[in-house]
C-alpha cells in the first residue's frame, strides 16, 4: 500500500511495510510481534497534483480582487502617499502573486 505525505514543502512517497519485532514483557518472556509501519521511499516530482486544493477557486479569487480594489493607481495619488500607505499598498499587491498561484 502507498501513502503520500507532505514533508518540508515536497511530497514523499511512503510504503507500508510489515516488520517483526522482538519484545520482552515484565516477566522477561520474549515474543515476536508483527507490526505495520511506513517506510520513506522518496520524493515525488509533481506530486502536488496528487493532492489538489479542493476548495472552489471563485471565492479565493474574489477575496484577492477585493484587496486590490482600494488602490488608486494614478501617479498623482502615489506621489501623495505617506510611507505607511505605501507599505499597505505593497501588502495588497501581494494578492497579485496569490492570484497567479491560483491560476497556475
Amino acid at each position: 500500500m502507498n501513502s503520500v505525505a507532505a514533508h518540508a514543502g515536497c511530497l514523499l512517497l511512503k510504503l507500508e511495510v510489515t516488520r517483526t519485532e522482538r519484545r520482552v514483557d515484565r516477566g522477561r518472556n520474549e515474543s515476536e510481534v508483527t507490526v505495520q509501519d511506513f517506510e520513506r521511499y522518496g520524493p515525488i516530482q509533481g506530486g502536488e497534483m496528487l493532492r489538489p486544493d479542493p476548495r472552489p477557486i471563485a471565492s479565493r479569487v474574489e477575496k484577492q480582487i477585493e484587496l486590490l480594489k482600494p488602490i488608486n493607481f494614478s501617479a498623482a495619488y502615489v506621489d501623495r502617499m505617506n510611507p505607511d500607505e505605501r507599505k499597505a499598498a505593497v501588502k495588497r499587491f501581494k494578492a497579485v502573486g496569490v492570484l497567479a498561484d491560483l491560476f497556475s
